[in-house]
């Protein structure tokens, strides 16, 4: 796997993780925003999509093979 941060290719060991903060995923009963962060990680195997709330909690994920990832874009 290669991985360009701003274009420059770093070398990894195991794998990437991507975090973005201050996600909203939905909405609770009285309308209120449910904000956590969303963690894409890739590794050997494929990518893996976490939601995760305020608690550390994982609220969703979602993962993919890398062929499964290829697969669908064709």
């Amino acid at each position: 796997m290669k991985v360009l941060i701003d274009g420059k290719e770093i070398e990894v060991q195991n794998d990437v993780r991507i975090i973005y903060d201050e996600v909203i995923y939905g909405w609770d009963d009285d309308d209120t925003e449910l904000e956590g962060s969303l963690h894409l990680v890739a590794n050997h195997e494929g990518l893996v999509t976490d939601v995760v709330d305020k608690d550390g909690e994982i609220f969703a994920t979602w993962s993919n093979t890398y062929g499964e990832l290829a697969d669908r874009i064709i």
